[in-house]
């Protein structure tokens, strides 16, 4: 396989955007969101990343292509994230297509593989190498794997200081009115990545929630396996 490096500035660029995602991903899976715009941004900035670096024309046109199909399959939830209209930047927790899902997770799974063997595959130099250098630049593919580890560790820890830690959880709640008819609109449990919002068209998030004693209690796990549980209370109100 013939080995077609990448400009310079092509690389820098392809490490930036790798970086990014590998630091930034650990935040948004530990949010434990399944349909979490970060989670697609960031998926999508190690495969674009990934595919900038990878010294392989083949490799690089694959990682390419895993790009743009992610990109394509989370284009909405990806947009919302940079529009912030009130009415659209909630997510749905709602179980989405079982066809949607398997795409998903075929594709998350096959640009994972092929990143691993393009940071592991130390045998063939033309994966993933750079002017005869590995990931971001470095000589060998030890220091690589230890930056790598090192943004994961970093991505982290930011995530339990800073939100966890520090960031305090702010509600809002519009729930079902008898009278007018209409359903739960939103409950937004601010920086812990649970957003909600149902309406008609929503089927009911039967896993996240369940009334008790006129309460709607809301749980969700974070990487630490630890229960979290809000109550809010109805006052009046009743469930669509």
């Amino acid at each position: 396989m013939n080995e077609q490096f990448p400009p310079r500035h092509v690389c820098i660029a392809g490490s930036l955007v790798l970086a990014f995602g590998v630091y930034s991903l650990v935040g948004s899976i530990a949010s434990f969101v399944y349909d979490n715009p970060l989670i697609n941004l960031n998926f999508l900035a190690v495969f674009l990343g990934s595919g900038l670096l990878s010294g392989s024309p083949k490799v690089r046109k694959w990682m390419l292509f895993f790009s743009v199909l992610f990109f394509l399959l989370h284009a909405e939830s990806v947009f919302r994230l940079f529009l912030g209209n009130p009415e659209t930047d909630l997510i749905a927790l709602a179980p989405v297509e079982s066809m949607e899902k398997a795409l998903n997770t075929a594709l998350v799974f096959a640009g994972s593989i092929y990143v691993f063997m393009a940071l592991v595959n130390n045998a063939n130099r033309s994966w993933f190498h750079i002017n005869n250098r590995t990931a971001f630049g470095l000589k060998s593919l030890k220091w690589s794997v230890i930056v790598l580890t090192a943004l994961f560790s970093a991505g982290w820890f930011t995530y339990q200081w800073t939100v966890r830690r520090h960031a305090p959880i702010r509600t809002e709640i519009s729930l079902f009115d008898a009278s007018s008819g209409e359903g739960i609109k939103q409950i937004k449990l601010g920086d812990r990545g649970i957003w909600v919002a149902l309406d008609k068209k929503s089927p009911p998030v039967e896993y996240l929630y369940r009334l008790e004693n006129e309460q709607l209690k809301m749980e969700f796990w974070g990487l630490s396996k630890k229960p979290v549980a809000m109550y809010l209370d109805f006052e009046g109100y009743q469930t669509a």
